[in-house]
């Protein structure tokens, strides 16, 4: 059984349960059937005597002479002939106790003593019912009257129709059995659709291809749309992290290049006879600020790995504070004469990593420093709602394209190239990262030659 496909059991199981079922219909419909046939003749049969038993009188001398008179005692028993002919299956006789039966017609060899109760007797393999009733009328009193009646057509239809059902029980079973199968078949052909698609997709790993199994919404259908979901965001996160690798290795390669670079021209400066002291300086400090670049790529992309494994703490951060402190520091470094403006909420705490709030805000101002303009300003200010704690970070720099805004928290992206050597390109990308870390989220907005806004989204402490 273990080793049999689904479709060979589902069928087994459905053959089998209408085969069990169909045969407790057949045995239930024919035991009602006999019932009801018993019962109609045991009453017919006791209904048939009864009215018999009022058409006999005793009489002292013969007044109707197409009537049948029985000598009895000193007088006549007096009997309707046709009371006593059989009746659709029925024969009535009257019987005295001690002189026997006096008149009527029973089946040959069929005998029983006398009983007040109805009697089954089985005689040459075939079932009949005998009723007996005694009469109670003046003259009578040793009289009575049996009722005896024979199987009818309809126990013998009863027993056709047991015969044909035998015949076609087998006949039932292939039916059973191959209508089970077509239906098991129909049922799960999108089960071995999902199989051979998903086969094909680990065979080509073509995660763009999708389940087919046509238009509908039963569970099959809903399994498949949960699978095609799942390809797609495997797809597309397969797609992220092939960009990111190529981003990350080009990247690498541009510091990796000038340090290389440069290191086989000091060994070229070093094999003249007057080597010049000053190259040598100028071209330490440019391995030196390329090797402090890929140590800010190399720490980003751990910084990345560490979140996802969600190595770091919670606590309960007084961000008020934090946001105070972040502007004050940035204040005193007075780039490009930007003037950074606060409007801060007092005591508004958070559940999160202090560390990690703290680069988040400092990648946002520093990104609205860096694109910023000359004496611009930028405003952040934190204030709560019912739900969320927002912090909005406003400058009125350069701004960003429709087009390049949608990109902006894809790592190592940079919607201005003139702006490359000035940092990473994984800033706001840490950023967005930090904020779902916490539950939360960043909006931007943004218009060319007006400025960008930055909105940080954050939970509340519940209560």
């Amino acid at each position: 059984m273990k080793r049999l496909g689904i479709v060979s059991k589902l069928t087994l199981w459905y053959a089998l349960s209408m085969v069990i079922i169909v045969s407790l219909m057949l045995i239930f419909l024919m035991y009602i059937g006999k019932k009801i046939t018993t019962d109609s003749i045991q009453k017919r049969l006791m209904d048939t005597v009864h009215t018999v038993a009022k058409e006999i009188e005793y009489e002292d001398k013969i007044s109707d002479e197409d009537d049948i008179y029985i000598v009895y005692g000193n007088g006549y028993i007096e009997i309707d002939e046709d009371s006593l002919k059989g009746k659709d299956g029925i024969f009535i006789a009257l019987y005295d106790k001690e002189r026997g039966m006096l008149y009527g017609d029973l089946p040959a060899g069929l005998q029983s003593d006398f009983s007040k109760q109805l009697q089954q007797i089985r005689y040459n393999g075939v079932d009949y019912y005998i009723y007996d009733m005694m009469l109670n009328e003046i003259g009578l009193e040793n009289i009575w009257i049996r009722g005896i009646s024979r199987p009818m057509e309809s126990f013998r239809d009863i027993s056709k129709i047991s015969l044909m059902a035998l015949y076609t029980f087998p006949l039932l079973v292939l039916t059973s059995v191959l209508m089970g199968y077509i239906m098991a078949k129909g049922a799960l052909r999108p089960i071995e659709n999902i199989r051979e698609t998903a086969l094909n997709i680990g065979s080509d790993l073509d995660l763009k291809r999708h389940i087919d199994i046509g238009e509908g919404d039963d569970e099959l259908h809903k399994l498949a749309r949960v699978f095609n979901d799942m390809f797609d965001r495997l797809h597309e996160s397969f797609e992220k992290e092939k960009r990111f690798a190529s981003d990350a290795s080009h990247e690498l390669r541009t510091p990796m290049a000038v340090i290389t670079a440069q290191c086989d021209y000091l060994n070229s400066v070093k094999l003249q006879n007057s080597p010049d002291i000053a190259e040598y300086v100028e071209g330490i400090e440019v391995i030196h600020r390329q090797a402090g670049r890929m140590n800010k790529i190399i720490k980003n992309l751990l910084d990345f790995t560490r979140l996802g494994n969600n190595a770091y703490n919670k606590e309960i951060v007084d961000l008020s504070a934090l946001i105070i402190g972040i502007c004050k520091d940035l204040k005193l470094l007075n780039i490009n004469d930007i003037n950074l403006s606060e409007d801060v909420e007092d005591n508004v705490y958070i559940h999160g990593n202090r560390d990690l709030l703290y680069r988040m805000f400092i990648n946002i101002i520093n990104n609205a420093y860096v694109y910023g303009k000359e004496k611009g300003s930028i405003s952040v200010s934190l204030f709560t709602d019912e739900k969320n704690i927002k912090v909005i970070i406003k400058d009125n720099g350069i701004g960003i394209s429709k087009e390049k805004l949608v990109h902006i928290f894809e790592r190592f992206y940079r919607a201005d190239s003139s702006h490359t050597g000035k940092g990473t390109g994984l800033g706001l990308s840490m950023a967005m990262e930090i904020a779902k870390w916490h539950g939360g989220n960043i909006i931007a907005e943004s218009e060319e030659d007006i400025g960008s806004t930055f909105v940080v989204i954050l939970p509340k402490i519940k209560a």
